[in-house]
């Protein structure tokens, strides 16, 4: 509803209702109360009359009073008829007539007696025609409504244009005002300022106008000045996004991002019979490159590697770094053929690699596994597993080659028996079903070495009761991290053994204990060792740590702090299979290790290859210069031992020497040679 028809609605109700109370409550009072001052009129008119035939009456003069009755009724026209009765009511005027006659509809009889001093001579009636009278009193009616609606209608008009002129057309202006300026206008004309609420109304207005006009100013200017930064911001979005996805190293895709492709990759195989493959590559000597060279060179060998792979791979393989040395190919839409196809090629360039830092040229390996997507791929688990798995087994190949998984029948009986392997070896642990045995190692020389070497072997016991061999167990307790169990187990019992031999008085012995490549990484092995020496009465002179060269070199760091601390409290080192690594003989000057343990590949035929017979008087030679003793394992004939003699090898071992025999057998017969010395 407009404001107009607002405003001029309650001036339209008050002047009907005002109209109303006029023509149906006020008019006719007023007409009622006219025609009763009337009608006292007449009956003052009559007594009048009446009082001046008094005397008349008296003196009997009844043809004076007929000629006075005549001349009032012809003065007054609405006088139609005048009776006069004696006081015994008999008619005297007019003359002759006997009765009253019925009086006509609408006419009035005003009736008065004639008394004189309380006494009732005659009575005078009056019949009188009002119609005349009415009609004017209806036309004065009709009159008056008509000049009254004239008035209402003048008076609403008036005030209807002065509220409008005051009130509708301000806010008129307003709203025009309003929607100039939602349209951007801030010029429109307003109203001129009046001294009441509509005046207030249009300065506020014009104040907030101004306000918002100001604001929008202030809006465009900040908005000019933030496009650089929402341009800024976009890139930083879209940087972020990308970072999201790939290594901030390399470039490569990251490990969420891969798992996303690979799920959308396992599912077009599900329901399009698509063929896919998965690489999972591992870098062999990654850790001995960061550790001798640096976290910038091990950086730097991460993107030279991704760079390899990503040209060895079609433009639209997916590659990703999962993390550490670790890379991950998905060949998408990729047959079995030419997913073998790449592989070798990858496999080939990655052996031709060389890594060249400070002017150390270093060759770069890699063990890699290869998996087959297809419609019976089951999920990203057996994916991950089976790709791992075939990781796994290029590295226990030894390493620098790769491996093709094959789904197959005998597949999930490896598994399984992988997978009782290492509950076997947790139960074992567990009940205390391990074993130790002792290899002799024979000293060469004649030399201050009173002490009889052994190095101690474990051995695991199946719940049979049957022996399980290193080679078969320890491998898997490798791959699933239980390896630093087995040698905390295999130091406590050893150290137990030692002390014996001890308190029944042999201290004349030095046992050999192997400590794996990860248990040197366990941060609590340290403190396990000297908290073991605390709990036993030991020499730890007597305790000599295994550690092979693959292990020492690819965790330097860790190996050196290793052999110092321990050192210090008088343990000794052996570098085992020394020679079968990758490692330089630069490295070697850093591990300050007692022994050297020639690797058995180059002993068990030097007496048939000249080569080998090399290396074994190099190697002997090297630690001699070095202050290290050599000792050659894989001593297995009588040759042999006569030709590691002729090098000046200082210690053997080997079947030809001693075969492993339970270490309680070993510490039994000691403690009877003691007792019968």
């Amino acid at each position: 509803m407009r404001l107009r028809l607002k405003l001029f609605l309650p001036l339209i109700v008050f002047s009907l209702l005002f109209a109303a109370y006029a023509k149906w409550i006020w008019l006719p009072s007023l007409i009622d109360f006219i025609q009763e001052e009337n009608r006292k009129h007449y009956k003052s008119h009559l007594r009048s009359v009446s009082e001046s035939l008094v005397p008349l009456l008296l003196q009997q003069q009844l043809a004076n009073v007929h000629d006075t009755l005549d001349s009032l009724l012809e003065v007054n026209p609405n006088w139609k008829r005048i009776y006069l009765y004696n006081k015994k009511g008999r008619i005297l005027y007019p003359i002759g007539l006997k009765k009253r006659a019925s009086p006509d509809k609408g006419l009035v009889v005003l009736r008065r007696d004639i008394v004189i001093y309380t006494r009732k001579i005659g009575a005078l009636e009056l019949v009188l025609d009002n119609a005349a009278y009415i009609t004017k009193l209806k036309r004065f009616e009709n009159y008056f409504i008509l000049v009254l609606a004239i008035l209402l209608c003048l008076i609403v008009i008036s005030i209807a244009a002065i509220l409008d002129w005051i009130v509708s057309w301000p806010i008129k202006t307003l709203s025009l005002a309003s929607e100039k300026l939602a349209n951007g206008d801030y010029t429109a004309k307003l109203p001129k300022h009046q001294s009441d609420e509509v005046g207030n109304l249009v300065t506020s207005f014009k104040s907030m106008r101004d306000a918002l006009d100001r604001y929008k100013n202030q809006v465009e200017q900040e908005i000019s000045g933030h496009k650089e930064t929402t341009a800024e911001l976009r890139k930083e979005q879209e940087r972020l996004a990308y970072h999201a996805m790939h290594d901030s190293l390399t470039g490569l895709l990251n490990r969420r991002e891969f798992d996303v492709r690979l799920k959308c990759a396992i599912e077009t195989a599900y329901t399009q019979g698509a063929e896919h493959s998965i690489l999972f590559i591992d870098m062999d000597r990654f850790k001995m490159v960061n550790d001798s060279c640096g976290h910038l060179a091990g950086d730097e060998l991460l993107k030279q590697m991704g760079k390899l792979i990503r040209h060895q791979v079609r433009d639209t393989d997916s590659i990703a770094r999962l993390g550490g040395d670790e890379f991950s190919v998905l060949l998408e839409h990729c047959s079995e053929k030419v997913s073998e196809k790449i592989i070798r090629n990858l496999h080939a360039r990655i052996q031709e690699m060389n890594f060249s830092w400070d002017d150390r040229v270093i060759s770069v390996g890699a063990s890699i596994g290869m998996t087959f997507i297809n419609r019976n791929t089951a999920d990203m688990h057996t994916v991950f597993t089976a790709a791992d798995r075939a990781c796994y087994m290029a590295k226990k190949e030894g390493r620098n080659r790769y491996f093709i998984h094959r789904p197959g029948k005998d597949e999930g009986v490896a598994i399984y028996k992988q997978s009782s392997l290492v509950s076997n070896i947790v139960k074992s642990l567990e009940a205390d079903r391990f074993t130790l045995y002792a290899q002799a190692i024979q000293n060469l020389r004649q030399d201050d070495d009173l002490r009889d070497h052994y190095e101690v072997l474990v051995r695991m016991l199946d719940d049979a009761g049957d022996i399980i061999m290193p080679a078969d167990f320890i491998p898997v307790a490798e791959r699933y991290n239980l390896m630093p169990k087995v040698d905390k187990w295999v130091l406590k019992n050893t150290l137990m053994a030692l002390q014996e031999l001890n308190a029944s008085g042999f201290n004349s012995v030095s046992l050999s204990i192997n400590l794996s490549g990860i248990s040197m990484s366990d941060a609590g092995l340290l403190s396990y060792i000297n908290e073991q020496f605390g709990l036993y009465d030991v020499n730890a002179s007597d305790i000599c740590f295994e550690i092979t060269e693959t292990a020492a070199i690819s965790d330097i760091t860790n190996a050196k702090v290793l052999i110092a601390e321990l050192k210090k409290i008088g343990c000794e080192f052996s570098l085992d299979d020394f020679g079968s690594g990758f490692s330089s003989f630069s490295y070697l000057k850093n591990l300050a290790v007692d022994y050297l343990k020639i690797d058995g590949v180059f002993v068990q035929d030097i007496t048939k290859d000249p080569v080998n017979c090399a290396m074994v008087q190099s190697i002997h030679d090297i630690g001699k210069v070095l202050g290290m003793k050599t000792i050659a394992e894989f001593v297995e004939s009588e040759a042999i031992l006569t030709k590691i003699k002729e090098i000046g090898v200082d210690y053997a071992q080997g079947y030809h020497i001693a075969r492993p025999s339970p270490l309680l057998e070993v510490v039994t017969h000691k403690k009877i040679k003691v007792s019968s010395a």
